[in-house]
């Protein structure tokens, strides 16, 4: 795209900061996105035809309430296997759900939100004391503040973020002495709720499976390495939101992620072919296999395409923690899952090497699992439906 006033141009460097870029976009005659931002039209383009409009419509994830997985194990067995077999199916047909009364107290997540929102809302330049450092060795380039993206140059989401794979507070004290309690402390104890409860999820999964019901949660266990990540993120309002995205179509690499998203909503799935909106639900978590879940599982869980479209007139925020496994963690259907009905349609690979793949291409729709798929099996066996 061209830039109409080209005395804005020292402003619109190729890698401007995205809320730099958003206020002069709001203060200026022009009306285009810098190229790197405008994506393809066939990654943007929503698919769905006017036919098929009130078919989706109807279409909506699955709510499932987990009131009766309490931590404490006190729930109604017969209430938790019914659950339990809502979310397998939910995990076996869609991908991803929401589930409501998980437990996180809803004055934490609202504290988090108050503080996430005002983080962003600081100078750039005090952010940027945070801020990712793309010399980082691949396993770190994750961590930090991000408001550039500089590792791309195309097809760049429309976003910024901060996120890492340890203590709140290490990325808070880079900015605050005291490393800003009010900030880090409720972030924290959200992470920490996440974690407990992606690991009861993953219990369920696995006993649904036919596993041992610690099989994937004890990859999660205190004092056991794994690359789960946390991440804020914050997709500000574009005045081109027919141009570009905030998220482009990805599957999730990890084994199982949980998001908050607000209420402006723009979170979507894929299914049949056809994008789904995810109607924000108050309180609600969002659920979704990843790509490692799918391997594991032999198939059986699939680990959906999803994207983020950008608002026009408001900033959208989400929380995302993301359940990842050791690098050195073998992924691999284990020898109960697979038989003569069931052949393997996974390679086992190592989730490091994995990461390492991912990071070496450009994600795009489901391009990364091709990495480890069999293509010995037959086309229907081998393309998740």
């Amino acid at each position: 795209m061209a830039i109409v006033d080209q005395s804005q141009a020292a402003l619109r460097d190729h890698y401007e900061n995205i809320i730099i870029l958003q206020a002069l976009l709001r203060n200026s005659t022009i009306v285009d996105l810098p190229e790197r931002y405008v994506w393809t039209q066939a990654l943007r383009h929503n698919s769905t035809s006017s036919n098929a409009a009130q078919e989706l419509a109807d279409l909506a994830l699955p709510i499932i309430d987990i009131s009766c997985l309490a931590e404490n194990d006190s729930g109604d067995p017969a209430a938790k296997r019914r659950v339990s077999a809502e979310i397998s199916a939910a995990c076996e047909q869609w991908g991803f759900f929401q589930i409501v009364n998980h437990g996180i107290p809803k004055e934490l997540m609202d504290d988090v939100d108050v503080q996430a929102r005002k983080f962003f809302a600081l100078p750039v330049e005090i952010k940027e004391k945070a801020k990712y450092d793309v010399n980082l060795k691949k396993d770190k380039a994750v961590c930090g503040y991000n408001g550039r993206l500089p590792r791309l140059s195309y097809n760049t989401p429309w976003m910024e973020y901060f996120s890492d794979r340890g203590e709140v507070e290490t990325l808070t004290r880079m900015i605050w002495p005291d490393g800003n309690p009010t900030l880090s402390k409720p972030l924290q104890e959200f992470w920490e709720n996440l974690h407990r409860l992606g690991k009861r999820l993953l219990e369920v999964v696995a006993v649904e499976l036919g596993l041992e019901a610690r099989f994937f949660s004890q990859l999660f266990d205190e004092n056991i390495y794994h690359r789960s990540t946390w991440r804020y993120n914050h997709y500000p309002a574009c005045p081109r939101p027919d141009l570009t995205l905030a998220m482009g179509p990805h599957s999730d690499p990890n084994l199982l992620t949980l998001l908050r998203q607000d209420a402006v909503g723009g979170l979507q799935v894929k299914r049949a072919g056809k994008w789904v909106d995810v109607t924000p639900v108050p309180g609600a978590l969002i659920i979704n296999v990843g790509d490692a879940l799918e391997a594991w599982s032999n198939g059986r869980f699939k680990s959906v395409e999803h994207r983020v479209l950008v608002n026009e007139h408001r900033d959208r925020f989400s929380a995302v923690y993301l359940m990842a496994p050791a690098e050195n963690q073998i992924v691999g259907a284990p020898p109960q899952l697979i038989d003569e009905e069931h052949p393997s349609l996974y390679r086992p690979f190592l989730y490091g090497d994995y990461m390492e793949h991912m990071m070496s291409i450009r994600l795009a729709g489901k391009n990364c699992l091709d990495y480890a798929r069999r293509y010995e099996a037959t086309p229907q066996q081998a393309t998740p439906s």
